[in-house]
């Protein structure tokens, strides 16, 4: 045994599922038995199938024998008929005027022949029907033959004379030494006659009968069914597309008679088929083969009958094997499922159930690896959460990527050959067909499946895989109800953040009014204060230049006048004057744009969707944000050529304020020597739609990796206390995500900062 491990090892897994001894005795005698008796009936069966076919078709060719004799002796009698004819003194004459009243009177006289013709050794010809004929017939196969002395039968043929589907029996005209032919007599014979007598040959209803000339062209009689055989006598079979016609007008232009099973038009058929002696063709008759099976019915049921009673005594005998395991094995099941039950009623801890559920089955089924798992359709990963090895099979839990598998689910099913390698790279492995079991986890949102495998061939019997699979109900029922724990803390945490985005939504519409208001209030008077500065404008102009032309006309002012002039500093004044005013003019401008910019930022009356320039949104929060970037921060603008989008612009803009806001703090806390950001717009394709992407890049210090999967979480901040609510961030993911169904991301550039994407759809989703 040392010599061969697998052997052994092979033998030690299936101990424990071998039934006692008695049991297995009985399994033995009973298969032995079923098999002599399979042996027996199958061969008495295939004894009386051949039999019952011999017979069936011994019958039908002695009819297709007997027809054709009948037709031999038919045609017999019409050669004996023209041969008599032809040797009258009255046709030996070879006197045409003659012969036709002796002719006309025969034709009279029979319905077998519809003309008679006489023919000389130059192929000219004269017929009961038109006396001379145009056509020379020496181009005709049977005159050929006649005039060497035999009598012929031709082929089906059309009359050059009559148009008239025939063929002709000739005889040739012999001297008084009835040796050297001079000359050629015939009778010509619808083929309708021959065709009356050959429909006379059927077997059963769907038989179907033809007859076959020696260059392989079928005559078919017109009152037969087919039976869906397509036979085109317009062309030779030998030329026929389909194999069998060929295969068959070959057999048949060999003069032997044959029974034959071929497929015709894709359709197997019988074949029964005969020569005539007294014309070189041949007569088939085409049987279905229900026809000549038909007998075999009878046979059938006897054989189903006795292999239903064979399976049954089987059956019978082996249930009595089968209820002690069942018994047996119904007892270790509900070990588990009361173990399972309890763990359940105990935790709603997925973990723990799962544990439990691992190792129990475990102790059970002596498996060598066990495992739960979980798998994801989109990513094509199956990540193992809970374990049991006996040995380092797997090497550890993680996750793995199914490789070329276009099914995972149906490939666990049907246990085909899975391979699945580890997302690290390091190590892959391969479940072989027959060597593992896995059941899927029905009745939750994610696919889970539970698998018991092993490096060996195992045999894995019903009742393993009954226990397995209440098992996995019992699992269900157990992650339904962590599933639904987890669903009420999650709305829990939903209702949270429903208040808190209430709150602040309350507080953003508080501020958009207040700013809204203080908006208004400025623009009027500013508005009065930059329409008046021009008319001011104008007027102190107009005064220097009164000043001036007094200067100029009284250079000599009064001493009180010059004196006052020296106390106003006139000459600064008129110097400083207009620079005082635009400098008023550039601030009423500035005031201007920075109240247009709070209303745009406001839009307290847009509370649903627009078709908005988000250039413009961006470009008002810079405005609002001038004092913090002005001389500190360079601003570095890539626009793309984006279009209107529909999208709800309030929102919009507390995002660009939020995002932009974030990188002047970090900037400004980072110290770096040149801060700088970049704020960048393009169109992209998402999925065959047109998104427009807005990329905020930052120089500062960036965002550490383990940060970046919370920065959208409420409340999180990495600020100083008093700085930051945690909020800004979540509101805008909410925003982004939920409100414009778009996408937010957070990455840092391979040049260090930080960078924040903005995809959202140009056509805004239905919500």
């Amino acid at each position: 045994m040392p010599h061969f491990p697998h052997v052994y090892r092979f033998w030690q897994q299936r101990k424990r599922q071998i039934p006692h001894l008695r049991y297995l005795i009985v399994f033995i005698l009973l298969s032995g038995l079923g098999i002599a008796a399979s042996v027996t009936a199958y061969s008495s069966y295939i004894f009386m199938q051949r039999l019952v076919l011999e017979r069936a078709q011994k019958e039908a060719s002695l009819q297709v024998q007997y027809r054709v004799e009948t037709i031999d002796r038919w045609l017999l009698a019409r050669k004996t008929e023209v041969t008599t004819i032809a040797n009258t003194p009255t046709i030996r004459q070879m006197q045409w005027s003659v012969a036709k009243p002796y002719l006309l009177e025969v034709l009279n006289r029979t319905d077998n022949f519809h003309q008679f013709f006489q023919a000389k050794p130059d192929g000219s010809s004269f017929t009961t029907t038109v006396d001379r004929a145009d056509a020379n017939i020496q181009d005709r196969p049977y005159f050929q033959t006649v005039m060497a002395g035999k009598i012929a039968v031709s082929d089906p043929l059309i009359s050059r004379t009559s148009d008239i589907k025939q063929f002709n029996i000739a005889v040739p005209i012999t001297t008084a030494d009835n040796t050297t032919p001079q000359g050629l007599f015939a009778g010509s014979v619808p083929i309708d006659r021959l065709l009356e007598r050959i429909s006379q040959l059927k077997y059963k209803d769907n038989s179907y009968v033809f007859v076959l000339d020696s260059q392989g062209f079928p005559l078919v009689p017109k009152n037969q069914d087919r039976s869906g055989i397509q036979i085109n006598t317009n062309s030779s079979l030998l030329e026929a597309e389909d194999r069998g016609w060929r295969s068959l007008a070959r057999l048949m232009l060999t003069q032997q008679s044959q029974v034959k099973r071929l497929e015709l038009d894709g359709k197997p058929m019988y074949v029964i088929f005969y020569p005539l002696q007294e014309a070189d063709w041949s007569i088939a008759l085409v049987i279905p083969p229900q026809d000549i099976e038909g007998d075999l019915a009878a046979l059938y049921r006897l054989a189903i009958i006795s292999g239903i009673l064979l399976i049954a005594a089987f059956y019978a005998g082996g249930r009595i094997v089968v209820n002690a395991e069942i018994m047996r094995s119904r007892a270790r099941r509900e070990v588990l499922l009361n173990r399972l039950t309890q763990c359940i009623r105990a935790t709603l801890d997925l973990n723990d159930t799962l544990q439990t559920t691992v190792e129990e089955l475990a102790k059970i089924l002596k498996v060598e690896q066990i495992a739960f798992g979980w798998y994801d359709p989109k990513l094509q990963e199956f990540t193992i959460a809970q374990e049991i090895l006996s040995q380092n099979y797997l090497r550890q839990r993680g996750t793995f990527i199914c490789e070329g598998i276009e099914d995972f689910t149906q490939t666990l099913i049907n246990s085909q050959a899975l391979r699945l390698r580890s997302k690290s790279n390091d190590y892959a492995l391969t479940l072989k067909r027959d060597r593992y079991i896995a059941l899927p986890v029905t009745g939750t949102e994610r696919k889970g499946f539970l698998i018991c495998s092993h490096r060996y061939p195992f045999w894995w019997t019903k009742a393993d895989k009954a226990l397995l699979q209440d098992t996995c109900n019992q699992l269900a029922i157990a992650i339904a109800q962590s599933e639904l724990y987890r669903q009420t803390q999650a709305q829990v945490e939903q209702l949270k953040q429903a208040q808190l985005q209430l709150v602040q939504s309350e507080k953003m519409s508080s501020l958009g009014q207040m700013v809204a208001g203080v908006a208004h209030e400025i623009n009027n008077p500013v508005n009065f204060i930059y329409g008046n500065l021009s008319h001011v404008e104008q007027y102190a102009g107009d005064l220097l230049n009164l000043i001036g032309l007094y200067q100029k006309h009284y250079p000599q002012p009064n001493p009180e006048i010059a004196a006052e002039i020296d106390t106003i500093e006139l000459d600064f004044l008129q110097e400083d004057l207009p620079k005082t005013l635009a400098s008023m003019q550039m601030g009423t401008e500035r005031i201007r744009k920075l109240v247009l910019s709070l209303r745009n930022f406001s839009r307290l009356d847009e509370a649903d969707t627009k078709l908005v320039d988000l250039h413009e949104g961006i470009d008002n929060t810079l405005i609002l944000l001038h004092n913090r970037l002005k001389n500190k921060i360079n601003l570095v603008k890539k626009y793309g050529n984006l279009p209107e989008v529909e999208c709800y612009p309030n929102q919009l803009n507390q995002v660009f304020m939020n995002l932009i806001s974030n990188s002047i703090d970090a900037l400004l806390e980072s110290e770096t020597s040149e801060p700088q950001i970049i704020i960048k717009t393009e169109r992209i394709n998402v999925n065959s739609k047109k998104w427009v992407q807005i990329c905020f890049i930052d120089n500062g210090c960036g965002i550490p990796d383990n940060i970046q999967e919370k920065i959208f979480d409420p409340f999180f901040t990495t600020k100083p206390v008093g700085k930051g609510t945690g909020l800004g961030l979540a509101i805008s993911y909410q925003i982004i995500v939920e409100l414009h169904q778009g996408k937010i991301t957070v990455e840092t550039p391979d040049s260090g900062g930080t960078k924040f994407t903005v995809e959202i759809p140009i056509v805004a989703h239905s919500v």
